[in-house]
């Protein structure tokens, strides 16, 4: 999935990121977060929405070699493999004049801190920029020995993509309702809305915090 050879994919349409979690053998191990992402796979694949050479599928647990391609591989959902699969999809999106739409859906903890609190990797973060006050995270599977994904840093990702390629992101974790720091908020029963210091080009965004 290097990010200087897009070759294979240059006439997509439609690319994905899905990525599913579930701790096996930790102490906070999940129950269904493969699964998910395994059906969001299925649902897209046999459904003819997005090819399967398109997709980039990261859970850990086993190697899932059927939804493995050459160019693709399975990939165990690390800090670094889950940032590097948001670089493919940003990379490509100014690269291709073919690219439409963008897929991302992630499936697994969700963390938050306060300002000047800890993101697990012993460095306190600023959080005067936050609306509420607090970064949000995903948690990757070797969050213990590399940290967490701060918002801020999926944010100067997200913020990069070709503002005319549609991005659509599903979030079913913890936290989850600003942890792309959207320009704008919705507030569920409520006319209360707002906006944030940054702007992201993600269209549509679904998030289901638990």
């Amino acid at each position: 999935m290097a990010a200087h050879n897009l070759d294979p994919w240059m006439s997509a349409k439609r690319v994905a990121v899905i990525i599913g979690i579930d701790y096996l053998n930790q102490s906070d191990e999940l129950q269904g977060c493969r699964r998910d992402a395994t059906n969001v796979y299925t649902r897209l694949v046999e459904n003819n929405l997005f090819a399967k050479e398109n997709i980039a599928f990261l859970v850990d647990g086993t190697s899932h070699a059927s939804y493995s391609t050459p160019d693709l591989p399975v990939r165990m959902p690390t800090k670094a493999n889950i940032l590097k699969a948001f670089e493919w999809v940003v990379d490509l999106s100014n690269q291709s004049s073919s690219l439409e739409t963008i897929l991302l859906h992630y499936s697994g903890h969700g963390m938050y801190d306060r300002q000047g609190e800890d993101d697990g990797t012993n460095a306190p973060l600023d959080a005067d920029n936050e609306d509420d006050g607090r970064h949000e995270y995903l948690v990757p599977l070797d969050f213990a020995r590399s940290g967490m994904i701060v918002d801020d840093d999926v944010n100067r990702l997200l913020a990069r993509i070709n503002p005319k390629v549609k991005c659509v992101a599903l979030v079913d974790a913890c936290h989850s309702e600003t942890i792309f720091d959207l320009q704008y908020r919705y507030v569920a029963n409520s006319k209360e809305s707002g906006t944030s210091r940054k702007t992201v080009s993600v269209q549509s965004s679904a998030s289901a915090s638990c």
